[in-house]
């Protein structure tokens, strides 16, 4: 957790508003578009694309405070300041409590769960083992994503029925690399019911929770028309990636993370015409007459 992880939304938009006029004197422009992000892979993807300087993509660390700083911009709104905001679907889509702010334009949700989804889902993963020398990238990908599946479900349907998946004291949320072998081979070769159960186990066990909450979770799991693109957590994806990637030589050393980082820098702007995030940007940009991002280069050397 960062200094700034505690922030208040004003402050963390207050930073923003000193960024942008930084920017303004640098460049000589007179307003400046800002994207406000979760997390650090967002960062990774939108930066390289900026028209002025990486600065223009701000972490913020979670959804509240994305929703909070945008909210905070529409009370404000400067003449030199143009604000748009990432959050994850979490498989809800865009639903913030304020009606206003889930109306707003210059809010964005992921395409899939979240943006590590995302990366599966335009096909940057599956670029990025193939310039890792990884055969079959296309296919281990599918796989990936397939196995991801059944704890992808089940964490919406324990979260329907407020049923929590962090491991205390500090809350870490349950990683798929944290179930048993018994579990996890069950996602890589069992169809979804039997897989779903194994889980389900696998997840009871290590949080502890009592039988009637083991029910209700898998009760309100759903089951009919299952897909990763519909459920399907990216950060459950990337750990069955590595896990499967565990006998190849040139993933071998390489954790989730890196995964996602190196998947992150195969983003290309061909990628944004056919993807729901690109085009949501690409809209909010046509509608407030600036550019945050460029698409006319597709280099991905620029940091």
């Amino acid at each position: 957790m960062g200094l700034d992880d505690d922030l208040l939304a004003s402050d963390r938009y207050a930073e923003i508003k000193i960024l942008a006029e930084n920017l303004i004197k640098r460049e000589g422009v007179e307003v400046v578009p800002m994207l406000v992000v979760e997390g650090e892979e967002d960062e990774n993807v939108f930066r390289k694309f900026c028209v002025l300087a990486p600065t223009q993509v701000r972490l913020v660390h979670n959804k509240d405070n994305v929703e909070g700083v945008i909210r905070e911009f529409r009370l404000d709104l400067p003449p030199f300041l143009e604000l748009a905001g990432l959050t994850d679907c979490d498989a809800v889509g865009k639903a913030p409590e304020d009606p206003k702010l889930r109306a707003d334009p210059a809010l964005v949700v992921t395409q899939g769960c979240d943006l590590e989804a995302d990366l599966f889902l335009i096909g940057a993963v599956e670029r990025a083992l193939e310039a890792l020398n990884v055969r079959g990238a296309s296919d281990l990908a599918a796989r990936a994503m397939d196995m991801a599946v059944p704890i992808s479900a089940l964490r919406r349907g324990a979260h329907a029925e407020g049923i929590g998946m962090t491991i205390p004291p500090k809350k870490h949320r349950l990683r798929f690399a944290w179930l048993d072998d018994q579990a996890i081979e069950a996602c890589a070769s069992a169809k979804f019911e039997d897989a779903l159960d194994a889980v389900s186990r696998a997840c009871a066990e290590r949080l502890g929770w009592r039988q009637q909450e083991l029910i209700a979770a898998t009760a309100a799991t759903t089951r009919d028309g299952v897909t990763f693109a519909s459920v399907g957590s990216g950060k459950d994806a990337f750990d069955a990636l590595s896990f499967l990637s565990r006998e190849i030589n040139a993933l071998k050393d390489l954790q989730p993370a890196k995964l996602i980082e190196h998947s992150a820098r195969q983003v290309r702007a061909t990628d944004f015409a056919e993807w729901h995030v690109g085009r949501r940007l690409t809209s909010w940009q046509d509608a407030t007459g600036v550019q945050l991002i460029n698409l006319a280069s597709d280099s991905l050397a620029k940091t």
